[in-house]
């Protein structure tokens, strides 16, 4: 009898044979449909295939250049490098890579490994910087940076003076380049009097080329530190813009200190109402902080105020103190006004000879005042022999730099031959001098001259035109003409 389980998987073996043989049989039925297909020239779901065009291009066989056998494309290899754009600010910084000079910003580096790679940048007065740059496979990666500018290495203030001293060296004997580049060593590391002299050397162009704005600069932070010179120098340049209130604030500072030179400029700017409010005591104080330090001027100043009266009381004796002051040190101005003081016997004894003494002395330094009042001290006598030539020698070199009363002298010496040969047409040329700066005498003159046609044609017309001229400023010869004519 057989067992149950035996019928069991003897009839499983039965079935899974049966779906094999199936199977098998399956399979090669659909290889051979497959076969059929192609020698019939259809596809399996039923469309015609030309089985004499290429498969790639689909061009005929007998026109494609490769019958149907296209070689397979060669895929592009991928990059293996890339670049790196390398720029700074300022530009022209030096460039290394990875520890080489590769040149100076800008530039591009190329075919560089795909890794990362260090770039170093250095310049003059700047600290050196470094980046770590990585390559990207076929790109450009820009690289960029911003240098800091060095900070000066200290020195000291010994050091700084010492530098400075071969500035003033270097200027005094007029290599101002190298003195330049002494006083801005110094001067960049906060010396005060190095600043101050930088910004004189920008002022006057020595050195460097002459630049009013960078002169201000250098004044003004030596002045910030209360440097005396700087602070006047700085006052100085505002005048020169006209900036009298910002002028007179730095003058102050200044004259506070004890600059001699600011304290008279401070004085200037009280007498004239120059940033300030108008005030001679004001005035006569700075002068006479400034002149008792000996600033020539100062004490011509300072005596002109003693004379007039302004800011003190009239006081003739005074004024020849510091006229005298000023004229011993040679201020030629306060010479002639000494010797007008000897002339006029105001705070002195008359002396016509003291008088032409400083007279001279002033007159030699070009001084017109000085020269004409000479020339009238040997026209008339005084001091002096009689001379008219003398005379008309010293009143023509004022007449020339255009000293009103020294031309209408001149053209009188011509009108009446005196010290020259008589030259009427010499006579006009500087009556017409003087008048046309508005001197009455020399109008009056003038007139007569156009009246009586000498040196000029008669015109009673120009006659009265410079009559009326004269007598508008009260000239009673030139009323009376024009009521003659």
């Amino acid at each position: 009898m057989i067992d149950k389980g035996c019928q069991d998987i003897h009839l499983l073996e039965m079935i899974f044979k049966l779906f094999l043989g199936y199977l098998i049989n399956d399979m090669r039925k659909l290889l051979i449909i497959m076969c059929l297909a192609l020698l019939s020239g259809t596809s399996l779901y039923g469309q015609a295939v030309d089985s004499k065009k290429c498969r790639t291009c689909g061009k005929p066989l007998k026109e494609c250049q490769y019958k149907g056998k296209h070689p397979q494309p060669t895929p592009t290899p991928a990059p293996k490098d890339g670049a790196i754009y390398i720029t700074s600010t300022p530009s022209g910084a030096v460039v290394k890579l990875d520890g080489k000079y590769r040149g100076e910003t800008p530039l591009t580096i190329e075919k560089l490994s795909l890794e990362d790679h260090t770039v170093i940048f250095s310049q003059e007065g700047y600290e050196s910087s470094s980046l770590t740059v990585m390559v990207a496979a076929g790109k450009t990666v820009d690289c960029h940076v911003n240098l800091k500018k060095k900070e000066p290495k200290k020195k000291t203030q010994q050091e700084l003076s010492d530098i400075y001293d071969k500035g003033l060296e270097y200027e005094n004997d007029g290599e101002y380049e190298k003195a330049v580049e002494q006083y801005r060593i110094a001067a960049e590391h906060g010396y005060a009097p190095a600043q101050c002299n930088l910004g004189y050397m920008y002022s006057d162009g020595k050195g460097v080329s002459q630049d009013y704005v960078e002169a201000v600069k250098w004044f003004r932070k030596s002045a910030e530190q209360g440097h005396s010179r700087a602070q006047f120098n700085l006052g100085y340049m505002y005048i020169k813009s006209e900036n009298y209130t910002e002028a007179v604030k730095w003058y102050r500072k200044s004259a506070e200190q004890g600059d001699d030179d600011a304290q008279f400029n401070l004085g200037y700017m009280y007498e004239f109402g120059k940033g300030v409010s108008q005030d001679y005591a004001e005035a006569v104080k700075w002068y006479r902080k400034s002149a008792e330090q000996g600033e020539a001027l100062a004490q011509y100043n300072l005596g002109i105020m003693y004379e007039t009266g302004k800011g003190v009381s009239q006081d003739y004796a005074e004024a020849v103190k510091w006229y005298r002051k000023s004229a011993e040190q040679g201020h030629a101005r306060a010479q002639c006004y000494l010797g007008y003081m000897y002339e006029a016997g105001r705070g002195v004894t008359q002396d016509y000879a003291e008088a032409v003494k400083w007279y001279r002395k002033s007159a030699d330094q070009g001084d017109a005042i000085a020269q004409y009042n000479l020339g009238k001290m040997y026209e008339a006598g005084k001091g002096v022999s009689l001379d008219y030539t003398v005379a008309v020698k010293w009143l023509r070199k004022s007449a020339e730099q255009g000293d009103v009363d020294a031309q209408c002298s001149l053209g009188y010496m011509y009108y009446t031959g005196t010290g020259v040969s008589l030259d009427y047409a010499e006579a006009v040329k500087w009556f017409r001098k003087s008048a046309e700066q508005g001197d009455a005498m020399a109008q009056r003159n003038l007139g007569v001259m156009y009246e009586t046609g000498k040196g000029v044609s008669v015109d009673i017309n120009e006659a009265k035109y410079w009559y009326q001229k004269a007598a508008n400023q009260g000239n009673e010869f030139a009323q009376k003409k024009l009521i003659e004519l």
